[in-house]
């Protein structure tokens, strides 16, 4: 999957956690956001979920100004103000949102937990420019600013800049640590493993960096730095398969230390063999014979196939 587009998945759905639940149909929410495209916003605020009514108005921002935002309702203003601004990368529009006005995260968390949403505002624009400057006037926000700007940067440096014993807001676990997880789990590859905080971190970034690697050899060193030995072949296990779930054409299995998972590990990969999309012609070369043989039906799994002569 492309990353820029799981960033802005991802980005929506922490949206749609954080704002409320309220749905609207598919059908009004396509035909609101339609009408958004050509200019007209007049359906946005009528969508029920605050994040539908964000992407609602922020299709409709390439062609409106801040100063159109004011003609909406108070609460709906301050959606469209946030949007826009971003949209824009202006922190001035962020300006006409009263300081006074606050909006609850953390909704699973009580006592509840509030945040200005000007603040929020300049927290959206701070990641669009990638500008970190722009986080310092924000207080204890400035945490959490940092955090959306070294993920909208692709730069889990500026991760370092929260102090460890700041935690997510609302919650008890270092903000800190929750950027380095992000890299470790969805950017693995704009990081350097062996500088993030501690070992479990470490282990997830070198585990999904072995996604993109066709190379045994690269895999075995990437793999073999994790740790933690059940995680370590975790590594092995899931380094046949790319970010698509699709074979890559390697045997990592026997690496693999837990005899029960190695077999596991085997049989798997004599499924994906044996089916129709797997050509031994595409394989890695010192895998070449192997994927014949397993073609040939004299795999761990033969016994499925008593009819084939085993022999390539």
């Amino acid at each position: 999957m492309n990353k820029c587009l799981l960033i802005i998945i991802l980005t929506l759905i922490l949206t749609f956690l954080l704002t409320g639940c309220q749905t609207t149909p598919t059908a009004e929410i396509a035909q609101a956001q339609q009408k958004a495209e050509s200019g007209d916003w007049s359906d946005c605020g009528k969508l029920g979920g605050e994040a539908e009514q964000s992407l609602c108005y922020q299709a409709a921002s390439k062609t409106k100004e801040a100063v159109e935002c004011a003609e909406l309702p108070a609460q709906k203003s301050y959606i469209c103000y946030q949007v826009v601004a971003r949209v824009k990368k202006d922190t001035n529009i962020c300006d006409n949102i009263p300081t006074t006005e606050q909006e609850r995260i953390a909704l699973d968390v009580n006592p509840p937990q509030m945040v200005s949403l000007r603040n929020l505002c300049y927290q959206g624009v701070a990641a669009e420019k990638k500008d970190i400057t722009i986080c310092e006037s924000l207080g204890i926000s400035k945490y959490s600013c940092y955090n959306s700007v070294a993920v909208m940067s692709k730069d889990p440096s500026i991760c370092g800049k929260i102090p460890k014993e700041v935690n997510r807001p609302g919650y008890t676990d270092s903000l800190q640590a929750s950027c380095y997880w992000f890299f470790a789990e969805y950017m693995p590859e704009a990081a350097d493993c062996s500088e993030m905080p501690d070992d479990s971190i470490k282990d997830r970034c070198y585990a999904n960096s072995v996604r993109d690697i066709n190379n045994v050899n690269e895999i075995n060193s990437l793999c073999s730095k994790i740790k933690e030995p059940e995680k370590k072949d975790e590594c092995y296990d899931m380094a046949a398969l790319n970010n698509d779930g699709n074979y890559k054409g390697i045997d990592t299995c026997g690496y693999i230390l837990d005899k029960h998972k190695q077999k596991s590990c085997n049989h798997q990969l004599e499924r994906y063999i044996l089916s129709e999309e797997v050509s031994c012609e595409n394989v890695e070369s010192s895998f070449k014979n192997e994927c014949l043989a397993i073609k040939a039906g004299c795999g761990a799994d033969s016994y499925l196939f008593p009819d084939k002569s085993c022999g390539v």
